[in-house]
């Protein structure tokens, strides 16, 4: 009997190579905390136009911006199209991050299954050429599944690069906006003295108001009734004397009069107390929205580098699992091509595999590194 494979069944000298002889994916498990954080942030955003003008009041801004109002619409444009770049590559690749990680690891070692049947053959439990049959169908099915996965890894690649290119726009956008807005904003000093007079120009008004409301009342104390003779009287005197000298009738109030009169300028006061504490409120949110933009603003510019080498580890990665899995696909093609014309020749599987031991720990060790970066994909995101 031919001298076969002079090692363990288990396969352990593979996974001794494997570790030595594949060139590792490099990628960082940190780098999918902080880009599903900047997906969390950027979607976070407004996404069209109504509501950020819903979070962020137009008029009120637009005065604090009042060097250059523009700033407004500009923020607006790019707040929205980093939140719609931000969904839009949560909605495909991170669909697609997960699932070639699933994929990935649910295949089974190559090597360990080529051992397995050589096994197999050894103890006399399998027929070689029924063993060989089944193998070489392996090697296909493991060969179609690389390159599908290499095709995945593909479509999943060109989404990681053109949410690249999209966020390094986007981050080069938030700087000039930055930019645009220091120039244009208001000093802390100069909106709260705007707010201040605007606020304090209502007040004075609400003011006059009631003083005019007390001044009113005490007329009201003492004007008669128009349904009284002294009313008659005073207005008699009062028609003849407006007739008499050409002047309007309008110093003579009745009681009913001065009711009407001070159901007016209450009604009056009343709105513009309403309106002054909408025009605070206004003023209140408008504080809040502008530490809210300016924070969003200086934190998008902060955390651009870290997302960007965050995306380009990713990136790399992925670029490297569509290559290795392409090479994979042809390591293992070839190898089944190897196998059934050797095995024409040469009865034993045993002798047939130690002629291929280098192909088979060399696409065994590409298959662990493959399986080891689709758990890292699997977990990361």
């Amino acid at each position: 009997m031919d001298t076969i494979l002079q090692i363990p069944n288990t396969g352990s000298f593979l996974l001794k190579d494997a570790e030595n002889g594949t060139m590792s994916i490099q990628l960082n498990p940190k780098s999918f905390t902080i880009l599903r954080q900047a997906i969390i942030d950027g979607t976070s955003l407004p996404g069209n136009s109504p509501d950020f003008e819903n979070r962020f009041n137009r008029e009120a801004l637009q005065i604090f911006l009042e060097r250059d109002p523009s700033v407004y619409d500009f923020a607006l444009d790019v707040f929205v199209k980093i939140h719609q770049h931000c969904n839009e590559f949560k909605q495909v690749a991170l669909h697609d991050l997960p699932q070639i990680g699933e994929y990935t690891p649910n295949h089974g070692f190559l090597g360990h299954d080529l051992l397995t049947r050589n096994a197999l053959v050894q103890d006399g439990t399998q027929d070689p050429r029924s063993a060989l049959v089944e193998l070489l169908d392996r090697l296909e099915d493991l060969s179609r599944n690389a390159s599908n996965l290499s095709e995945q890894s593909a479509t999943m690649n060109r989404h990681v690069q053109e949410f690249k290119v999209n966020t390094s726009g986007n981050y080069g956008e938030v700087k000039r906006l930055t930019e645009q807005w220091e120039r244009a904003k208001m000093s802390d000093e100069e909106w709260h003295m705007r707010v201040g007079a605007k606020t304090k120009e209502m007040d004075y008004e609400m003011a006059a108001l009631e003083q005019k409301a007390t001044e009113l009342e005490r007329q009201y104390q003492t004007a008669p009734s128009e349904d009284t003779p002294v009313w008659s009287f005073m207005k008699g005197i009062s028609d003849a004397l407006a007739s008499t000298f050409n002047i309007k009738n309008d110093i003579l109030r009745s009681r009913e009069m001065l009711e009407r009169d001070l159901m007016n300028l209450k009604r009056r006061y009343y709105e513009l107390s309403d309106e002054s504490k909408q025009q605070k409120q206004k003023f209140s949110e408008a504080d809040g929205s502008i530490k809210t933009l300016q924070n969003n603003m200086h934190d998008l510019c902060d955390h651009s580098l870290e997302v960007a080498t965050a995306i380009e580890d990713i990136n790399k990665a992925a670029s490297r699992l569509v290559t290795d899995n392409e090479y994979l696909s042809q390591k293992l093609q070839y190898l089944h091509d190897d196998i059934e014309d050797d095995s024409k020749l040469e009865k034993r599987l045993g002798k047939v595999l130690n002629t291929k031991r280098e192909e088979i720990t060399e696409c065994h060790s590409m298959w662990i590194e493959v399986r080891r970066a689709g758990e890292k994909f699997r977990n990361g995101v």
